[in-house]
């Protein structure tokens, strides 16, 4: 085995490790029953976030998964089965919107997985958008200008942002972050788009933004180490400035298959478990999130009825 070669199977086998639950698990948010809701107070809006619908992953084995690659053509009835009972689920509470957080799909460019995914997604009622953010899976570990077009073409933008009663949402392409140097253009208009987004909130500021994404910024402390599962410290850093200096109250993410929660001075960074297939002793679901004047409650959901 040559060197290159030694390099790759070691990152594979220390990823592998990492999903498996070898790691230590950060700390999730507080689970049941939001705290405001038991004082009788009401909810401005509620949305509800998943993350890692991720068709195909079930039955592909875990080190091929992390290459994107599909076990098997058009396998993913356990990922349907799930997807649809979180979205039944998640229309009876009556959101006014639901996201997902990126990995759609488990391999991009596989029609069939897009075409399953967008099949339920737009089932649900017309009242209630569903928006998606890219994760690493729907344009590659590495994107480049073929896979961004792929995604673009089903899903539709990879960054944007909406408003619904107030709240602002911004949708950003965190592959973008993690790995920019086969698309640098498209990486710096990213950013350039952002800026001017955070300048027009500063000009017409909401009640409150958030921000959505697939790579968690950080899963512990905003100054831990570089990982699989985390935006990049250079690129963190000044991501958080950004979020800062204009008030971004939230970054909901995904990509880690489990729950975690941390905090950054008055950020907080919520990680939310996959409604496919999840890792390290985690089970599917999704969160719900309860919007007041002074922040949010939130609480996950499993789909085991747990």
């Amino acid at each position: 085995m040559t060197g290159r070669r030694s390099t790759a199977a070691l990152c594979c086998v220390l990823a592998l490790s990492s999903a498996l639950g070898c790691s230590r698990v950060p700390g999730t948010a507080p689970m049941g029953a939001a705290p405001r809701a038991e004082r009788g107070e009401s909810p401005k809006l509620r949305f509800v976030q998943m993350a890692d619908t991720q068709f195909g992953f079930f039955s592909t084995p875990l080190l091929l998964a992390f290459f994107g690659v599909s076990w098997t053509k058009n396998r993913f009835a356990r990922e349907t089965s799930n997807f649809e009972e979180a979205m039944n689920e998640a229309v009876a509470l009556d959101p006014r919107f639901i996201v997902v957080c990126g990995d759609l799909v488990n391999s991009w460019g596989h029609e069939g997985q897009a075409v399953e995914f967008e099949r339920i997604r737009n089932g649900l009622r017309r009242d209630v958008p569903v928006y998606v953010a890219p994760g690493n899976h729907d344009v590659g570990n590495k994107p480049t200008r073929e896979s961004l077009e792929w995604y673009r073409s089903k899903f539709g933008p990879d960054y944007y942002a909406f408003e619904h009663d107030g709240l602002r949402g911004i949708v950003l392409n965190s592959s973008l972050f993690v790995a920019p140097e086969r698309v640098p253009d498209a990486a710096a208009a990213q950013l350039a788009w952002l800026d001017e987004e955070l300048a027009r909130t500063a000009d017409a500021p909401p009640e409150q933004t958030v921000v959505f994404l697939h790579y968690p910024l950080f899963l512990e402390d905003a100054g831990e180490d570089d990982s699989y599962f985390n935006v990049p410290a250079k690129f963190r850093g000044p991501l958080l400035e950004r979020f800062a200096a204009h008030g971004v109250r939230a970054v909901f993410a995904g990509h880690y298959h489990r729950n975690a929660y941390a905090r950054a001075g008055g950020l907080e960074m919520i990680t939310t478990g996959a409604v496919g297939r999840p890792l390290g002793g985690a089970v599917s679901g999704y969160r719900v999130v309860d919007v007041y004047d002074d922040g949010f409650d939130h609480r996950f959901v499993a789909l085991d009825g747990r």
